[in-house]
């Protein structure tokens, strides 16, 4: 193998791993900022911190991230809805999962149903 078949292998490896998407850990930093945003009275700062998550990422990662699911069968938008979000994190969230808003968390919760406990 020439160099400059050697270069076009390693061009095309690290072209293919740029595309992967985001890691799990990456995935999980969204779930772990929604589920900061159920543990905190004034929750302002956690949804800003979500938003900031959301500007950073393209819309292919957010759709990635927003199906991720934690601890109990639950997606970030199972944790958000249980604190009354602001409906552009709502929007934002079903807007790149669409199918989310009918998933159960395994204690056969919908989404809906923590916002209208609210």
């Amino acid at each position: 193998m020439n160099d400059e078949q050697s270069e076009s292998s390693f061009d095309d490896v690290h072209n293919v791993s740029q595309d992967m998407g985001l890691t799990h850990q990456e995935k999980m930093e969204l779930h772990s900022l929604c589920e900061q945003s159920t543990h905190q009275v004034d929750s302002g700062e956690a949804w800003e911190n979500i938003r900031n998550w959301l500007r950073k990422h393209s819309t292919d990662e957010a759709a990635e991230a927003v199906i991720q699911t934690g601890r109990h069968n639950t997606c970030p938008l199972h944790l958000i809805c249980r604190s009354s979000p602001p409906i552009d994190l709502v929007e934002a969230f079903i807007n790149a999962g669409p199918d989310t808003s009918s998933w159960v968390d395994t204690s056969g919760t919908l989404k809906s149903c923590h916002l209208l406990s609210k």
